[in-house]
């Protein structure tokens, strides 16, 4: 993957052909290694937006639950559907910037509520 400096647009970048052995290797925008998809300006946009879709639909389903189950469960679902996606690769994802971020933090506070069943106007204060 052939990246653009800060300075530089995409459209300036040279076209270059690499070649390993008789395999001509493609340039591609994005890239999924090790499950943290990675993406040429390494903003990790591609990347949250993925953990976005995930945990909101992880929150769909806390919604449904805490009707039926107790909290404790409802925190052990948290964590197994939640909390794994948000720590796997946290380390190099997690300093996005705070635009990227914010919508993944509105979810997990909405998955909060959910769980302490209070109200949507409740404020949670993000330390």
């Amino acid at each position: 993957m052939l990246t653009a400096g800060k300075s530089r647009k995409n459209h300036d970048l040279p076209q270059i052909q690499l070649n390993m052995g008789n395999t001509i290797l493609e340039n591609v925008k994005t890239i999924k290694y090790l499950g943290v998809i990675l993406d040429e300006n390494f903003n990790w946009s591609a990347h949250t937006n993925k953990v976005k879709s995930k945990i909101a639909s992880s929150v769909g389903i806390i919604s449904k639950l805490r009707y039926y189950v107790n909290t404790e469960t409802l925190i052990q679902v948290y964590h197994a559907l939640i909390g794994s996606r948000l720590h796997y690769a946290l380390i190099c994802w997690g300093a996005a910037v705070k635009t990227a971020l914010n919508p993944i933090v509105v979810l997990q506070n909405r998955a909060i509520r959910f769980i302490s069943r209070i109200s949507r106007y409740t404020r949670l204060d993000n330390a």
